[in-house]
């Protein structure tokens, strides 16, 4: 069985559960590790500088900056799997 969607993948991806599950406790800790080193920081500076009315606005900035980190990490992931054979 094959699973779509569970893994950082490109549509037409198949990677299986233990694929998955590797993956997963490869990347989990690195992730993790730099959300706290994005996010704590940012709210930190946030809640103490930015005016409230403004506030948003930094927000999105930063989830943009945040969620494109995480496209070309997972991008970074298929790249390194292409070619490799599906177990």
């Amino acid at each position: 069985m094959l699973v779509r969607g569970l893994a950082p993948a490109s549509a037409g991806s198949d990677h299986s559960p233990a694929q998955v599950l590797t993956h997963m406790k490869e990347e989990l800790p690195k992730v993790t590790l730099d959300d706290f080193k994005l996010w704590f920081p940012y709210n930190m500076a946030a809640f103490t500088f930015v005016p409230t009315p403004i506030r948003p606005l930094t927000t999105m900035v930063m989830e943009t900056i945040w969620q494109t980190y995480m496209s070309l990490h997972s991008n970074n992931y298929e790249h390194q799997t292409h070619g490799q054979k599906l177990a």
